[in-house]
């Protein structure tokens, strides 16, 4: 069993490697996905888009849109449902 600081704690050497992989992989999957964002930015000028956040708002118009188009198949005879699209 390791020993940690003046207060007597014992942790077990099973418990120290859980923390130590879990944390190496939680700084592996953090790196990862910081390098994945920045192609992800360095991409979306190609496509039109100049920061993530006009690609966010780009993605809710659309959900957005389809929502509503939605509403007025549903209810095609509907004066509020036409005036709502």
């Amino acid at each position: 069993m390791a020993r940690f600081g003046s207060i007597g704690w014992r942790v077990p050497v099973t418990y120290g490697t859980a923390i130590a992989a879990a944390a190496a992989s939680s700084a592996v999957l953090i790196t990862v996905l910081f390098l994945s964002l920045s192609k992800i930015e360095y991409s979306l000028p190609r496509f039109g888009f100049f920061a993530i956040r006009e690609f966010h708002i780009a993605i809710r118009d659309v959900t957005h849109l389809k929502d509503m188009t939605s509403l007025a198949q549903a209810a095609p005879g509907s004066a509020d449902s036409l005036e709502q699209l």
